[in-house]
């Protein structure tokens, strides 16, 4: 019996996964369910479960946090995150702090289980968005262009792309001109580019954005 502690804040989730798994209850059991990592940490017992079940994006709280700090209280319970953020950036980070697995909400439930079986063994799970991602790597380590762009960084960028100015871009995302140029600056130096104009073309030229 594989038994799964699920942190997830909307019940509509939830009771996906629990349809997905609703003829085998033979082989998995939904132990606890938190809809924060407060309640999680309070509540859970690591006797009660084998896996947990994580969405990346709970409200109040930050991503890498939230599995840092689970790692540091059950660093034996493997970490399966279940989302449907597809950003190689949160791949990426979710992965090196120590999760098991990657799942998008949108997998299939033969692929859901076969993910869970193959964590309750002991494996790091490497899916098709995994192995996209490591080809995405390993194409920028060939260029020296090693930074992945934060999702924010990528659509700051896009609208550059279009031709919006700082100016509105702040407006946009409804922060000060200043933390804009602060972030274009940092992936210039980033990337070796000296204006905003090699910045987009660097990226665009080696399909980072």
């Amino acid at each position: 019996m594989i038994k799964l502690y699920i942190i997830e804040d909307h019940s509509v989730i939830l009771d996906g996964i629990k349809l997905r798994l609703r003829h085998h209850a033979d082989e998995f059991s939904i132990t606890g369910n938190s809809t924060s990592i407060d309640a999680f940490v309070q509540k859970a017992l690591p006797d009660t479960f084998d896996i947990i079940l994580l969405d990346l994006w709970i409200p109040g709280s930050d991503p890498e946090e939230n599995i840092s700090r689970i790692k540091k209280l059950f660093p034996s319970k493997p970490v399966v995150i279940y989302t449907s953020e597809t950003s190689p950036y949160w791949i990426r980070v979710m992965m090196n702090n120590g999760a098991r697995a990657y799942l998008l909400k949108s997998v299939d439930t033969a692929e859901f289980k076969d993910t869970l079986r193959k964590v309750f063994l002991g494996e790091t799970v490497t899916t098709i968005l995994l192995q996209g991602l490591s080809d995405k790597l390993t194409c920028a380590a060939n260029t020296g262009l090693n930074y992945l762009l934060k999702p924010s960084e990528r659509a700051i960028l896009k609208k550059l792309i279009l031709g919006e100015s700082v100016k509105t871009i702040a407006a946009d995302r409804n922060v000060t001109v200043s933390a804009i140029e602060k972030t274009i600056k940092k992936l210039k130096n980033a990337y070796g580019a000296d204006t905003d104009v090699q910045l987009i073309r660097m990226l665009t030229k080696n399909n980072i954005i």
